[in-house]
């Protein structure tokens, strides 16, 4: 990935107008699918050159708004989770199918939280990728506002690098 959607953050600068959309589409989205809320846990700041998920998804922002917010989690609970996608068919595996309605997941995250951009004058475009065991690597060391979520399934790891443009 290249470092030009890629800011320099520190915590005290992150500005919640960028990150909440997104937080706020992954909540939607997971509770309009028939899941239960989940909890948030700690915020924290890392700083990594190298982010590596079984399974991740990779929402990146460009326009008034620019950086990538990446939701990462376990094969197991990307399993579960897909299976809830799938309106409870037993997923064991990341075949076709579950990549395909992980793929949707992030789909309608990456659009509510553009809309909500939007929303407050913001014009971007956010493109989404999911990616499976392979890790995403930075051209230098970058920072992230990490938020852990506990869903029913298990955790989920989101890693936000957000900035005014």
């Amino acid at each position: 990935m290249t470092d030009d959607l890629l800011c320099k953050l520190h915590l005290r600068d992150v500005e919640a107008e960028f990150v909440n959309p997104f937080l706020v589409a992954f909540q939607e989205t997971l509770i309009s699918l028939g899941n239960k809320p989940s909890s948030k846990g700690d915020l924290k700041l890392v700083e990594t050159d190298l982010v590596q998920y079984d399974v991740s998804a990779l929402l990146r922002i460009s326009g008034g708004v620019q950086g990538a917010v990446i939701f990462g989690m376990s094969e197991p609970v990307a399993c579960k989770f897909a299976s809830c996608c799938l309106m409870g068919i037993m997923v064991d595996t990341m075949d076709q199918m579950a990549r395909s309605s992980l793929d949707e997941f992030s789909l309608r995250i990456s659009k509510k939280a553009r809309d909500q951009l939007v929303n407050k004058g913001y014009f971007c475009n956010v493109s989404h990728s999911v990616s499976y065991g392979r890790s995403i690597r930075f051209n230098q060391k970058t920072q992230f506002l990490h938020v852990t979520y506990i869903m029913e399934h298990g955790a989920l790891e989101v890693l936000v690098n957000l900035s005014r443009a």
